[in-house]
């Protein structure tokens, strides 16, 4: 048992710090959205609310590394940390953890809904174990970097250590190795434990399934981020397909309809989660509900008052202004 839980944090893209759960809400937190261009963050008290919100870090000389891995690495010298100084204008106190939510280029990522039994293996571990060690015998070849590998059960409950029924279908993710050492590396200079490391895309797609009602109703949901779209089915709530990103949210939908027969839905909702206004990802079915800042309030059921830098408060009702403090109080 040790040794499959020692196997189970050790491959996880996602490190998690066990104290009094996977996501304790015992210490303030800054959660980090990480683009290819860009960095906003939301801090958050020891009692797990967003009390504060960056729109705009990425100018920061000492700004965390963005999604393609570059980052200067000054860790804040000659001066205080950028770690610190959120948290002194928060008042979180002096030791915070990070969460970073990385919108990751497509060849940085792989998603893929499976169970036990089709990749012939029996526990979590072993699989975990044989994608760090041989990944090209579980895909037939393998033609990216080194990943990070971590299992979701088929709710996809970030909170939850898997572990499914060898039938039940499970959510394999990966991340680029370098990208999340650099992440790492950069929260050992703010001297910052980390509490985990996600996919934008899989975040998004757990918010979805823990906030819609997609326990009565089968649902299709596309993410539609910077770097691309991925389209996604739950049938009462469970994963069972997940597309490969595609480069627009239409794209993603009509991948999803090809599948529809396949999977067996009945009369399915479909959702767009959206990062940003475009009219191109919003070139959608008709029927397709909006998860944005114009109807985000009476799908979460709140609405978020965050201070900013300057001192007021100010309205924070983006979709990923809402996933970020959802993040907190998994």
């Amino acid at each position: 048992m040790l040794n499959d839980i020692a196997a189970f944090l050790k491959e996880m893209p996602v490190k998690h710090y066990l104290r009094g759960g996977l996501f304790s809400t015992k210490e303030p937190t800054l959660v980090f959205s990480i683009g290819g261009d860009s960095v906003e963050a939301l801090a958050a008290g020891a009692r797990g609310g967003g009390v504060g919100y960056e729109r705009s870090l990425e100018k920061d000389n000492d700004a965390p590394p963005l999604a393609t891995g570059h980052s200067n690495l000054s860790g804040g010298a000659g001066s205080r940390t950028l770690s610190r100084k959120l948290s002194s204008r928060y008042r979180l106190g002096k030791n915070v953890r990070h969460l970073f939510v990385v919108d990751t280029p497509i060849k940085d990522q792989l998603f893929v809904v499976t169970t036990l039994e089709k990749w012939r293996h029996k526990t979590v571990a072993s699989v975990l174990e044989e994608l760090h060690e041989n990944p090209q015998q579980v895909f037939g070849s393998w033609e990216h970097a080194p990943f990070r590998w971590a299992i979701a059960n088929r709710e996809i409950n970030l909170g939850v250590e898997a572990n499914p029924r060898i039938d039940e279908p499970i959510l394999v993710m990966g991340m680029d190795e370098e990208l999340c050492a650099s992440l790492e590396a950069w929260s050992d200079l703010q001297e910052a434990a980390i509490m985990a490391i996600l996919p934008l895309s899989v975040a998004a797609l757990a918010w979805c399934n823990a906030t819609l009602p997609t326990k009565v109703r089968d649902s299709l949901i596309v993410v539609a981020t910077d770097q691309g779209s991925v389209g996604a089915a739950f049938k009462r709530r469970s994963l069972i397909y997940i597309s490969e990103q595609y480069e627009s949210a239409s794209d993603a939908f009509s991948t999803l309809e090809m599948e529809s027969d396949e999977l067996s839905l009945e009369q399915p909702v479909q959702y767009l989660w959206s990062l940003n206004h475009s009219e191109e990802r919003l070139i959608v079915p008709k029927d397709v509900m909006l998860i944005d800042q114009e109807n985000i309030q009476t799908i979460s059921g709140y609405s978020l008052d965050l201070q900013e830098g300057h001192g007021k408060k100010i309205k924070q009702d983006r979709a990923i202004s809402h996933l970020l403090n959802w993040l907190i109080n998994v």
